[in-house]
């Protein structure tokens, strides 16, 4: 009995452990400041112009829609690495890039 009310608990512990949802949960939309949020603040920073580890200041990008999709998905020579296998959704990716456009001064 001891057991079996152990490995419900364990159970229940592993299945509430699934990653932070990227969606508003209010509008139910894909939330591209979330995923800025968890993948590019910390060289970025919150409003893009930190620069850390040779990051570049978003704020003061001119790129458009499309080029700033081809670095999130690619990467630079400069050291940003590829995000391509991290984020795989087309709504997230659309959703990142309209969030680092309007980081733009």
């Amino acid at each position: 009995m001891v057991l079996i009310t152990i490995q419900t608990i364990v159970i229940l512990l592993v299945s509430s452990c699934s990653p932070p949802t990227m969606t508003n949960p209010v509008t139910g939309e894909v939330d591209g400041a979330k995923i800025y949020k968890s993948y590019c603040k910390s060289c970025h920073g919150p409003k893009g112009d930190r620069g850390l580890s040779n990051a570049a200041d978003l704020s003061k990008s001119s790129l458009e829609e499309n080029e700033i999709r081809q670095i999130i998905l690619y990467g630079t020579d400069n050291g940003m690495s590829a995000y391509k296998s991290v984020i795989t959704e087309e709504k997230e990716i659309g959703a990142l890039v309209k969030h680092v456009k309007s980081l733009q001064q």
